[in-house]
């Protein structure tokens, strides 16, 4: 769990193997983001924007933000 303007690692063998799924905090009642990431999606772009629909169908989806770092010097990239 990542909480609001906090991050998290990601293991570059799961970054490289296997895509990144995002979910918002439980407390904040929503679903998982639809799509998935690759590492290479993520590093196209610094910050994505995510909407993510609440469980319950009556409330409006939520727009959240996630932002990548990375080693831009780092040849793999």
């Amino acid at each position: 769990m990542i909480v609001p303007g906090g991050f998290c690692s990601i293991p570059i063998e799961v970054a490289d193997h296997q895509r990144i799924k995002i979910w918002p905090n439980t407390r904040f009642g929503f679903k998982w983001f639809k799509e998935a990431f690759t590492w290479k999606d993520l590093v196209k772009n610094s910050v994505h924007t995510i909407a993510c629909q609440s469980i319950d169908l009556k409330e409006p989806a939520q727009c959240f933000t996630a932002a990548n770092i990375y080693d831009e010097e780092d040849s793999i990239v």
